[in-house]
């Protein structure tokens, strides 16, 4: 499948080394894709839409907050179903759409990634208390 224009782009900067968004210089040694600026102007953005219940894909006025922060329309949201539900009976991972486990709804390597966040967070929670 050949890539859009904007895909190649951000493939150029990434191996380059350059921020993806502006093709700015990245902070030596950062594992990120994009530089400071660009970064905090995301995050303003989105705490902005946030603040607002705007959707964070098109802009529209959001129904419903979700967990992680997600604030979505019920159009995004119910796209957002439905691409879930498709990947999922076609048997491919709903997050980086390698094949799935058997029995699982995730891939391995997905499924360890989730364990390790919950694992760390629980023994977080369980340190503060």
């Amino acid at each position: 499948m050949a890539l859009t224009p904007r895909q190649e782009l951000y493939a150029r900067h990434k191996s380059a080394g350059l921020c993806v968004a502006c093709g700015g210089t990245r902070p030596e040694g950062s594992t990120r894709v994009q530089c400071d600026e660009c970064l905090a102007k995301k995050r303003a953005l989105r705490a902005k839409l946030i603040g607002e219940r705007l959707c964070l894909n098109c802009r529209r006025p959001a129904y419903a907050r979700r967990l992680g922060g997600r604030v979505l329309c019920a159009t995004c949201r119910n796209t957002e179903k439905r691409n879930r539900y498709a990947k999922l009976s076609a048997g491919i991972c709903q997050h980086c759409s390698r094949p799935v486990d058997p029995g699982k709804t995730a891939c391995r390597v997905c499924l360890d990634r989730t364990r390790n966040y919950h694992r760390r967070t629980r023994t977080e929670t369980e340190t503060d208390t």
